[in-house]
């Protein structure tokens, strides 16, 4: 799967530097919204191998030029992917931006598949970055229905696993295990090895959440499985986390193993310049520092943690709540002071100085 993306990508990026290279010799509107298409295409791959920077400035040339040309359908699609990309950088109200334009836009010119897919995106943005999981409910909800309309079978597995994922987040966990193990079969039998990866993720977070340590680093190791096979380093970076926090609730003999997939996830996620997925990695090193009586490293990290815009709710909750436990063990100035110094911290660095230890 990843090499497919890479051909794409420098196929892409072939087809670019040819049509604006010196080379060139045909110009014009007609030009111009191949070299758009081109442009959002070579985006899109990167945005899959993971190469979010390079994908947004390619997304964004294009957007200038599809605006210009009033192609609704391209500009859509470039719209979407943007407001993707947004998300995974954390930077949530441009991806709400993105999408809702998005939206708008399929729906006017009829393109009720397109809308459901960035309804779908901007369900993940209100629910993981916002916080707002009644919202999340509700987009996915339509899109379910768009989606059921079709008859598309895999895109309603996509969207009832979201739903399971906004049920596991708000503990509604028999809701949550009962659609993704629905959702889990028509993966499997679809043969969609990213959604059943998904799924097998958020699974595990169900089992993790009920205290079934076991059986959720069991999932969690199939979806890792899964995730690397693919290429997908989001995947990858995400449940080398899980299996952190999990490691770090199985006692202290797990410790040294908790550290080790945090210190993994931290370098795949700084790869893929996945700020959410650093943060939410720091969070569960820091809980793993308190409890190894770590406390002021830990205070830092979490300080660091709350106040960064990139950080997802439930990672700020997470933190909050580690700041709010560390507060009955520290003297009041030094919470202040620590506090303090971790706001100040910039992420790239406190990551390069854990990485390096």
């Amino acid at each position: 799967m990843r090499g497919y993306f890479q051909e794409g990508a420098e196929m892409f990026g072939r087809a670019a530097e040819g049509l604006t290279g010196a080379q060139a010799t045909t110009r014009g509107d007609e030009h111009d919204l191949i070299v758009g298409k081109v442009l959002a295409r070579q985006g899109t791959f990167w945005y899959h191998l993971g190469r979010f920077r390079e994908a947004d400035v390619r997304l964004r040339q294009s957007l200038t030029t599809l605006r210009r040309l009033d192609a609704r359908g391209e500009l859509a699609f470039a719209l979407k992917h943007l407001g993707d990309i947004a998300r995974v950088l954390g930077n949530y109200a441009e991806a709400s931006r993105f999408l809702e334009e998005a939206i708008e836009i399929r729906a006017g010119i009829g393109d009720r598949p397109g809308q459901a897919f960035a309804l779908l995106s901007l369900a993940g943005v209100a629910a993981f970055g916002q916080g707002d999981y009644e919202r999340a409910r509700r987009l996915c909800e339509e899109g379910l229905a768009i989606c059921r309309e079709a008859g598309d079978r895999q895109a309603v597995a996509q969207f009832l696993t979201a739903l399971g994922i906004v049920a596991q987040t708000t503990g509604d966990y028999d809701a949550a295990a009962s659609l993704l193990r629905e959702c889990l079969a028509t993966y499997q039998a679809l043969n969609e090895p990213n959604g059943a990866a998904l799924t097998l993720y958020n699974l595990a977070l169900v089992a993790r959440a009920l205290g079934e340590h076991t059986q959720a680093s069991q999932l969690c190791q199939e979806s890792l499985t899964v995730y690397r096979e693919i290429g997908d380093q989001s995947g990858v970076a995400e449940c080398l986390t899980t299996l952190g926090e999990i490691a770090c609730a199985s006692g202290r003999a797990a410790y040294q193993d908790s550290e080790n997939y945090f210190h993994s996830a931290l370098r795949v996620a700084r790869d893929t310049q996945e700020t959410p997925v650093m943060l939410s990695a720091l969070a569960g090193l820091a809980t793993l520092w308190t409890k190894q009586e770590k406390r002021e490293g830990a205070l830092e990290l979490a300080a660091l943690v709350q106040r960064h815009p990139a950080t997802s709710q439930e990672t700020r909750d997470r933190a909050g709540q580690l700041l709010s436990e560390l507060e009955t063990q520290l003297p009041a100035p030094i919470m202040a002071a620590v506090q303090e110094r971790g706001r100040a911290r910039q992420l790239d660095e406190v990551v390069a100085e854990i990485l390096q230890t």
